[in-house]
């Protein structure tokens, strides 16, 4: 692709004239804040958008990708972040959804199968074709999604975010099957806001900045901070600005199902575990979205564990949800409504509400939280990653909330998202304000929190101070529930 450029209306311009290729058995990450265009580049190469201006050539030869059909003809598949599977369907079925073989009018179960078969085994899937994808894991289920785009004779492959909902082994497993592609010759864009994984995957990186091609390099010949200075076009002198409050009085007190702590106004305590170690599950416990036996206490008093979310709002509870497309946002509605939904009774104290205060409330939040947005009725759906989770954010904030239960929060959140989300933690907590932060990102975990809380298996085997809490010390709690033995 060359001099690429894609033009919304007269005012918004989101590629501007961009120079990117991919070769043959190569992957190359795709890097950039959120707006920063990289989704509107796939969208181009998939044909969903048809650039305005710019020369787009396939093996060498001149193309134009002006549908989805064209590129899908050509052998350019994607793998979305939100993958596009039939819970209630076969491995078999929701390969060849859309594209199944057929004898004599009516659908060939046994070729399907077989064909299936022969496709897992040929890309080293160890999957039964006939499984339910709804039975599957977050791993398995992504592999049944490449394998869907591997169908067709792939030649590139886009994976939009293919790590952000697995956990470290999972994303072994995801790596060890991109490198068998990339040996087989299929060339692969790599989108992702995790670096570790770009270093360790990928051949290049491209950096977008404002529509702008402004980085390129091979990985072996770059470092992380020199990408993210090309991403956000300025120095991170210091990624995890944690600025530590003096501790005040008791906040919140749980003791759920024998995993017993409490926390303070102004921490952060971090919660570590693996995948499975009941990390989710004690924040929803918590926020009254799942029973565990015990007791929590807000403040001193009690917090009633059956009356749902509803009770732990008023007591001063906020959460923000792992998935928040799933459980975190309405997404078809404007950013006004999902701002103020857990503080009505501070803009409606009556039975009506009135847009009026609605619109100035949810204005504050996005002067705060830099919400990108070009008003408060634009449907937050329509908003970026990072732009949701402010939102999300907003909310709670508006809420007045004085205990947050972060659960992933920066999970598909570009990097300079990452750091205002950083910054808003210090200013909650020096304003009296406790954070319970569950994040899969360890340096994340060890920058940000007071200390970190380690789940094993459901059971809390560990309180370290920020000062003891090295990587290997969490990580060898995290996986044998034991102290390193020194």
């Amino acid at each position: 692709m060359r001099g690429i450029e894609k033009s919304f209306g007269a005012e918004v311009k989101a590629l501007k004239g961009v120079d990117f290729e991919v070769r043959p058995g190569e992957i190359v990450a795709l890097l950039g804040e959120n707006g920063a265009g990289k989704s509107t580049l796939l969208k181009a190469i998939t044909g969903v958008h048809t650039p305005t201006a710019g020369e787009v050539r396939w093996f060498g030869e001149p193309v134009v990708l002006d549908s989805p059909s064209k590129a899908r003809g050509l052998g350019i598949r994607t793998v979305y972040q939100e993958l596009n599977l039939a819970p209630h369907l076969s491995v078999a079925a929701n390969i060849y959804l859309g594209a199944e073989p057929m004898k004599s009018g009516l659908l060939d179960h046994k070729a399907m199968r077989e064909k299936a078969q022969t496709l897992l085994t040929h890309h080293g899937f160890d999957l039964n074709p006939d499984a339910l994808v709804g039975t599957l894991g977050p791993a398995q289920r992504q592999a049944v999604e490449i394998c869907k785009a591997l169908s067709e004779e792939a030649k590139l492959l886009l994976l939009d975010e293919p790590t952000s909902s697995l956990g470290e082994k999972e994303i072994e497993e995801l790596f060890t099957t991109l490198k068998a592609l990339r040996e087989r010759g299929i060339g692969m864009v790599f989108v992702s806001h995790r670096l570790p994984e770009c270093f360790a995957l990928c051949d290049r990186v491209v950096v977008l900045r404002d529509g702008l091609k402004v980085y390129e390099a091979n990985i072996r010949d770059t470092d992380t901070s020199t990408v993210v200075r090309a991403m956000v076009g300025r120095e991170l002198s210091d990624f995890y600005p944690r600025v530590a409050s003096e501790p005040g009085p008791e906040r919140l007190k749980v003791n759920l199902d024998g995993v017993a702590f409490a926390t303070r106004a102004g921490e952060v305590v971090g919660i570590a575990g693996l995948m499975g170690a009941g990390r989710t599950e004690l924040f929803e416990a918590i926020f009254g979205l799942r029973h565990m036996s015990g007791s929590v206490s807000v403040d001193g008093k009690p917090l009633p564990l059956n009356q749902g979310p509803r009770a732990a709002i008023k007591a001063g509870v906020g959460m923000l949800t792992e998935d928040r497309k799933r459980t975190g946002l309405a997404l078809g509605l404007p950013v006004r409504h999902n701002v103020t939904l857990a503080g009505l009774e501070k803009i409606a104290p009556g039975p009506w509400l009135s847009h009026g205060p609605d619109k100035a409330a949810t204005k504050t939040e996005i002067e705060r939280l830099r919400i990108k947005t070009s008003s408060t009725e634009t449907l937050i759906g329509t908003l970026s990653g990072g732009n949701q989770q402010k939102g999300v954010l907003g909310r709670w904030l508006h809420a007045g909330s004085s205990v947050l239960l972060f659960d992933e929060p920066t999970r598909g959140v570009d990097v300079g998202s990452k750091v205002e989300i950083y910054e808003q933690m210090n200013l909650l907590t020096q304003s009296g304000a406790t954070i319970v932060l569950v994040s899969s990102e360890l340096p994340e975990l060890l920058g940000m929190s007071d200390r970190i809380l380690v789940l094993f298996q459901g059971r809390l085997v560990a309180d370290i101070p920020r000062a003891d809490a090295s990587p290997d010390r969490v990580l060898h709690f995290m996986m044998t529930g034991k102290d390193i033995e020194l």
